[in-house]
């Protein structure tokens, strides 16, 4: 005790120790006031019981200021998600670090045993070095877990454990009110068994607007005893619990209606028909604050409950209802499997000629068009709809379908009478006075006037889509106006624009929660992040939309996503990266069966991101001579295409083919006024020119294109550029040619290394030494 070293001692679970051990800890830390010693003592409050000896001595030492009591809490997601990445050698997802902290409420040895469980029971799996749960997996108890907790239980009365049973039924906070209803017993006899978990520090007691109010300790504790309750048993206590809300709440119902639809989904059969009422009125209310996931739940379990009942039109209603939430959030392929099931219920019960079935059709129709590209299939279903005897002659619906029925004839090449049925659409919708029409109208008319490349009328129409708009309208036509503005942005090269409707629609995501809807916003707005330097934002965005696209799966928006990315990472020389998002797109057109016009495009387009010019060459000459249109006026990938085609044709050593097509795509892009398509024609000429050895003739080609990729804001084109002037000032080989090519290598180098360009920073020093040399 006369040491000035200092000294620390570890003592452990304090509240297992004997009476002479506490005695010495007492004497111990008494006469070390003075002295540099720590002792850290561990105990759990849970085991603080009056019988046993650490109990007093606590009192006594803390009677004389002893010690100072640290409390420790759970830990963070941020430790937790450190935790398990040491335990299982990997990061882990975030999802599965959420669903950990949850359940364990962050204690390391609960931690630890449902790591260790998981692992043991093959419920993990590693995608991309990173640990995931394996799907349909929620929540997990281990056998070690569900003992040590089961121990703290064994303690209770027999009152006490049956007051706890019913007690988690209810989950983790329960009403002392509906407990009594559900026991049936008097209420000195609760409050008992009650006092008692809670002097066993299992359930702690407080007050919430005016009722008693109860909470298990820890949430895994509810979950044990829940789980140890016999299937038949629980489920009778589930009903017992829905009724205690419906005799305890009367008055105010509406305020329990998803724990009202929560317990008698796990009722028996016998109240299925409550299930049904009390789960289509939760799913009303989720949808109301745009929590599609929960009404999609609560839609599951109508369905389920509906089997036992013969009420066809409740259970298509229910499955029509699933799908539009679905469609919400953009899970496009199950929401056609839901509206699908929905047509079979009505059709097994001869329901066709019903308004449910009318509606379907023209839901099934609108879907179909757009997410499948069938249009034979889609325009079967529209056309049921137009024609159905209980179809309005002049009702909202059929303005919708006129549109959709458009878009399926733009698909098919039938552009004036795909007009014709777009305007009368837009004609109808505006004598209903129906903004939803008009937009839906306004939309097929775009796709018209682009597919016809008439961008003058395309831009008027797009504008006035958007101003028709209605805020609490249908997704389709909102982010089909702003997809819309967006690809008129990219053409005109006006970025601020892409930019605006970018955010704005992003806002909208946000406001209707429908996250799977950003994929068609992201995928216009790539394009103005690629073209205009800004690689690193781009990438960011890749990352975080490939969640996304594992949870919305295949759809159109994202060939172009990826595209962009295949194409930003194959610039910065990334090339295994930029393969592996190439083949995402060839899968994602794999999945959509495309016709054979858009397969060999994608194929083209592969080949020129690789930079395969003989390739790409072929595969365009195979289009040509199948004749397909190769000039770029509509759709987006149609644009795409003809603005590669005088590059491949002069890398290729089709001359003659560049010319004629470099003519032709220019008077295109002058009358439709689109900067980077006479930018691309003047760059093609321009390397025509320099191959017959026409120096001042190329020159003035790469001026006239630079001069506009500055105008727009092309940073790798205005790079790309330079180095062809470059390449011809030092071909002129005179001396003061060679110090300006040198110059305008220099300002290449500098933009590409701006924008980590690798393989083309190699190109330019390469020439810079050979012309040093």
């Amino acid at each position: 005790l006369t040491r000035k070293t200092p000294i620390l001692f570890v003592l452990e679970d304090l509240h297992w120790a004997d009476g002479p051990s506490l005695m010495f800890l007492h004497f111990l830390l008494r006469n070390t006031r003075q002295l540099p010693v720590l002792v850290l003592g561990t105990y759990r409050e849970t085991e603080l019981e009056p019988v046993r000896p650490f109990y007093e001595t606590l009192l006594g030492m803390n009677r004389e200021r002893l010690y100072t009591r640290v409390a420790l809490q759970g830990l963070d997601d941020e430790r937790v998600a450190k935790l398990i990445s040491a335990l299982l050698g990997a990061p882990v997802e975030g999802n599965l670090v959420e669903a950990i902290t949850r359940d364990t409420e962050g204690n390391p040895f609960f931690i630890e045993e449902v790591v260790k469980g998981l692992v043991e029971r093959d419920l993990l799996k590693r995608e991309k070095d990173e640990w995931k749960l394996s799907d349909g997996i929620d929540t997990f108890i281990p056998q070690s877990i569900q003992i040590a907790l089961g121990k703290r239980l064994d303690s209770l009365s027999e009152d006490g454990q049956a007051a706890l049973s019913f007690a988690s039924i209810l989950g983790r906070e329960f009403d002392m009110d509906i407990l009594l209803v559900i026991s049936k017993w008097d209420e000195d006899r609760l409050l008992d068994a009650l006092d008692e978990a809670i002097e066993a520090q299992l359930i702690s007691e407080t007050r919430g607007h005016g009722r008693e109010i109860f909470r298990f300790a820890h949430a895994l504790l509810s979950q044990v005893i829940y789980e140890g309750i016999n299937t038949r048993r629980r489920a009778r206590f589930h009903q017992q619990a829905g009724e205690a809300l419906e005799t305890v709440h009367a008055k105010r119902l509406d305020e329990q209606i998803e724990p009202l639809a929560y317990h008698f989904a796990r009722a028996p059969l016998r109240v299925a028909d409550k299930a049904v009422t009390y789960g289509l009125r939760a799913a009303e209310k989720a949808v109301a604050v745009y929590a599609h996931d929960q009404a999609i739940q609560h839609y599951a379990e109508v369905l389920e409950a509906l089997h036992d009942l013969d009420d066809p039109l409740t259970e298509a209603q229910a499955w029509e209802l699933m799908g539009d939430a679905k469609m919400r959030l953009y899970y496009a392929k199950e929401a056609l499997a839901a509206y699908e099931n929905a047509v079979s219920v009505l059709e097994k019960n001869e329901l066709t000629e019903s308004q449910e079935y009318c509606r379907l059709s023209y839901k099934m129709g609108e879907l179909i068009i757009r997410e499948q590209n069938d249009p034979k299939r889609a325009r079967e279903f529209l056309e049921h709809a137009l024609s159905s005897p209980i179809a309005a002659p002049e009702s909202p619906q059929r303005a919708k379908c006129l549109a959709t029925l458009a878009v399926c004839l733009v698909h098919e090449g039938s552009l004036d009478e795909a007009q014709t049925y777009a305007q009368n659409a837009v004609d109808l919708a505006e004598k209903l006075e129906y903004s939803e029409g008009i937009a839906s109208g306004c939309g097929a008319l775009c796709n018209v006037h682009e597919a016809k490349g008439d961008l003058d009328s395309y831009a008027q129409t797009s504008k006035r889509q958007v101003a028709a708009l209605d805020q609490g309208g249908d997704l389709y036509a909102i982010f089909d106006a702003f997809t819309h503005m967006i690809v008129l942005g990219n053409q005109r090269g006006d970025y601020a624009q892409v930019e605006r409707y970018y955010l704005e629609g992003m806002k909208l995501c946000q406001k209707f929660n429908a996250p799977g809807w950003e994929g068609t916003i992201l995928a216009g707005f790539m394009f103005a992040l690629n073209y205009t330097g800004r690689w690193e934002e781009a990438l960011e965005h890749g990352k975080r939309v490939l969640p996304l696209f594992d949870r919305v799966g295949c759809s159109a928006c994202f060939l172009y996503i990826f595209w962009n990315l295949a194409d930003i990472e194959a610039k910065m020389g990334n090339l295994e990266k930029s393969n592996e998002y190439f083949e995402s797109v060839i899968n994602i057109l794999s999945q959509l069966n495309p016709g054979p016009a858009s397969k060999l495009r994608w194929e083209f387009f592969g080949h020129v991101l690789m930079q395969e010019w003989k390739a790409a060459w072929m595969v365009a000459e195979k289009k040509r001579t199948a004749g397909y249109p190769t000039h770029g006026r509509s759709p987006t990938a149609l644009w795409m295409e003809s603005s590669m085609l005088p590059l491949t044709y002069i890398y290729a050593g089709q001359i003659k083919q560049a010319q004629q097509h470099i003519a032709q795509s220019l008077t295109i892009y002058q009358d439709q006024n689109i900067p980077y398509g006479i930018a691309i024609c003047h760059f093609a000429a321009g390397l025509m020119h320099a191959l017959h050895k026409l120096y001042d003739e190329a020159l003035s080609e790469f001026e006239q294109a630079i001069a506009i990729y500055r105008t727009i804001n092309h940073p790798w084109d205005i790079a790309n550029t330079l180095y062809e002037m470059g390449s011809v000032h030092v071909k002129q080989y005179d001396n003061v040619d060679r110090e300006k090519g040198r110059e305008v290598f220099e300002g290449a180098l500098k933009i590409f290394t701006e924008l980590k360009a690798q393989p083309s920073i190699d190109k330019i020093n390469k020439a810079l030494e050979l012309l040093a040399s």
